[in-house]
């Protein structure tokens, strides 16, 4: 994958570098679907912390990617459900939130405040989130993604209404469950 200084505006090129590794069984571009695999995605969050998704994929436990613009008005509601869920779950369940227009910790706090409850998972900027989102084919905010712990999407859903965060919890109860 080529990074150009320009698209990563220079000095966010080694703050936000995110690797994406494409195996045999994984995610091709597009293919954010459920029965999937998740690649190895070596990602940094606006905290500073790095991981690899693919190895927080453990035995009991899930993994809820969520895409999203601070912009759209689905997202003030979106984000709170999702912290909801995060709280209800943790430590069994690592949400991570990937911000397609935040650059900056600053930037991020600064929205969050602004949500109830403010959400506390941890959050990738415009960065990491546009490589990832484009590794995925994600198009529209926000979508979310639960993964289960050998790393294969169980759940998908793009949008977000009145059932959404209920779907999004019975996802993550038959992961937990071994369904």
């Amino acid at each position: 994958m080529c990074y150009s200084r320009g698209s990563l505006r220079g000095g966010l090129l080694l703050s936000c570098l995110a690797g994406i590794i494409a195996a045999s069984g994984c995610v091709a571009a597009g293919e954010l679907e459920v029965g999937n695999k998740i690649p190895p995605l070596f990602i940094k969050a606006l905290s500073g912390k790095t991981a690899n998704l693919k190895s927080l994929c453990s035995p009991g436990e899930a993994v809820v990617l969520t895409f999203w613009r601070k912009f759209l008005p689905v997202t003030g509601a979106h984000l709170p459900a999702m912290e909801k869920l995060n709280t209800k779950y943790s430590p069994k369940v690592t949400l991570v939130g990937f911000a397609l227009d935040i650059e900056t910790k600053e930037e991020l706090d600064a929205y969050f405040q602004r949500l109830k409850p403010a959400p506390t998972f941890e959050t990738c900027g415009s960065a990491v989130s546009k490589q990832v989102a484009a590794k995925f084919g994600v198009q529209s905010h926000p979508t979310v993604c639960v993964v289960n712990p050998e790393g294969v999407i169980t759940y998908v859903e793009t949008g977000f209404g009145a059932k959404t965060a209920g779907e999004i919890d019975e996802a993550i109860k038959k992961v937990l469950a071994g369904k």
